[in-house]
């Protein structure tokens, strides 16, 4: 089994919605693979809905401290 593709974020934009924060993720897999993610929720450990990564459904977001986030992403929970 060979390891996954690396990629690389060209872009990571967090915008505020309501109660809730929705992270767009843009960059590249490998070498041309255009990377496209997204994930609207809030930063409280729960899962929430990742769009775009073939692997992993969701993702959380846990706030350490005001510089560090913790994030979980998660395949078929």
């Amino acid at each position: 089994m060979s390891p996954p593709a690396r990629w690389k974020n060209s872009t990571v934009v967090y915008v505020q919605q309501g109660d809730k924060i929705k992270c767009v993720t843009d960059g590249i897999v490998g070498t041309d693979t255009p990377l496209h993610i997204e994930w609207t929720g809030k930063f409280d450990g729960k899962d929430y809905p990742l769009i775009g990564d073939s692997e992993s459904d969701t993702r959380s977001y846990k706030k350490i401290d005001d510089h560090t986030l913790e994030l979980i992403n998660k395949k078929n929970g």
